[in-house]
């Protein structure tokens, strides 16, 4: 609900706007638990995700992923080459 709102703020004249809330919900499901308290994923999100038998799930401090180990490998490799001074600069905003 708090994305959801945030997500209607944005002006629908911008064509990035647009782009990028249309990219933000194409997927959202309202996702039940079943009998056993278990996540029940989508197939389409199954398919975007690319998860076959094993899957790897991270928490993100208020939500979680959901990934392809494979694609998550490959995904953090890409992150190594990133500027180490961005983090850094993430950090000292969110650190006290």
């Amino acid at each position: 609900k708090i994305i959801e709102d945030e997500l209607k703020k944005l002006s629908a004249i911008s064509a990035i706007n647009r782009s990028f809330t249309r990219n933000t919900v194409r997927y959202a499901t309202i996702t039940p638990f079943d009998k056993q308290g278990r996540i029940l994923l989508s197939p389409s999100l199954i398919r975007y995700a690319e998860l076959e038998r094993d899957s790897t799930i991270i928490g993100m401090v208020n939500k979680i992923e959901f990934w392809n180990p494979k694609t998550l490998y490959e995904t953090d490799k890409q992150n190594l080459k990133l500027d180490p001074s961005t983090f850094e600069d993430l950090a000292e905003k969110i650190i006290l």
